[in-house]
């Protein structure tokens, strides 16, 4: 029987899936555990903090204020990263609010034609980061970290910096004026379907209340599927546990399974992760934050599902900030800034 890559990708998926049924068929308790701390935090945490912000960036959008509101920025962007007032509120909404809203706002104005396709590929690779309220209002305090500044530069200023390099780069290469090339729009007009009833064309102007209606229901939809992700991809955390109860690591010290358990929690779902590991083990904390986690990339999926954007190109930038921010945030342990 010739295998292909489908097949063998089908297999793999089918017995991931039958080992989490049975996982939950025979440990009950611990799956319902972890599915309540993913329920937990995806209502204590997530919607308080993302929702608004999904509701006030789909009214912005949907009422085309998002260029005179980023108009004072766009000479300081232009120079920096190449990007106009669209590209700025992507950076903004990115940085300040938090994960995934970077995806989002990046997808709502790529549909919108307000980002050509190399601009929201561009931006998605360095926008979409862990909030700041949470990383300073949980995660360094759960580190005692007094001086916050070089953690913010490592979690913050190493996606900027990224962003400024790879700009530079690019204008060498592909670039005609301070903007991205669009050439893309042609290849969009052949897919009819990356454009949504809810976000109409950019030159159409909603009312503020038919954009409140429609940001409202757009932002329930978003945040339902981002906690069914987590919950999802959240007992998978029960799965190292079960191999080490069955003696799968036995080879391994108990400071070994302990890790490698620290481990999986912040790679399959990097919130409950960090509330597990916390100070433990804080260079495999900061590290997982920059990357985000496999459900992080689930949920960017589901966000730009619709566009042609790549959530593997996505991946990789990604793991390129892991191994960046592991060395940089290792260099700080061993300078003794924590």
């Amino acid at each position: 029987m010739f295998l292909n890559k489908k097949f063998i990708k089908n297999i793999g998926i089918l017995c991931f899936a039958l080992l989490l049924l049975f996982g939950m068929l025979l440990f009950p308790k611990l799956s319902v555990s972890f599915a309540l701390s993913a329920l937990n935090l995806w209502f204590t945490k997530m919607i308080p903090t993302l929702f608004p912000f999904m509701v006030l960036s789909g009214i912005l959008i949907r009422m085309n204020l998002v260029r005179p509101l980023c108009a004072p920025l766009r000479p300081a962007a232009r120079f920096l990263f190449g990007v106009e007032e669209s590209g700025v509120f992507c950076i903004i909404i990115g940085f300040l609010c938090g994960f995934p809203m970077g995806a989002k706002v990046i997808s709502d104005l790529y549909k919108r034609n307000e980002l050509s396709f190399q601009e929201a590929e561009y931006l998605l690779s360095f926008c979409n980061n862990i909030g700041p309220i949470y990383f300073c209002g949980y995660v360094l305090v759960t580190l005692h970290v007094e001086n916050k500044l070089p953690f913010l530069f490592g979690m913050y200023g190493l996606p900027l910096l990224y962003g400024i390099i790879r700009c530079r780069i690019g204008k060498r290469r592909r670039f005609r004026y301070a903007g991205w090339e669009k050439p893309v729009l042609k290849k969009r007009k052949s897919r009819p379907s990356i454009r949504t009833a809810s976000l109409p064309e950019k030159t159409e102007s909603a009312k503020f209340m038919d954009a409140l209606d429609l940001s409202i229901l757009s932002g329930i939809e978003n945040i339902v599927k981002l906690g069914g992700y987590m919950i999802f991809f959240n007992l998978f955390n029960m799965l190292p546990r079960i191999l080490m109860q069955k003696g799968f690591f036995s080879r391994f010290s108990y400071i070994g399974r302990v890790r490698l358990t620290y481990f999986f929690s912040c790679f399959f779902e990097i919130s409950n992760g960090v509330n597990l590991v916390g100070n433990k083990e804080p260079l495999l904390t900061l590290s997982m934050l920059s990357f985000g986690g496999i459900c992080c990339m689930a949920q960017t999926y589901s966000l730009i599902k619709d566009t042609p954007l790549s959530v593997a190109r996505y991946g990789l930038n990604k793991l390129f900030f892991l191994f960046l921010s592991g060395i940089y945030y290792l260099l700080l342990f061993r300078l003794q800034i924590i």
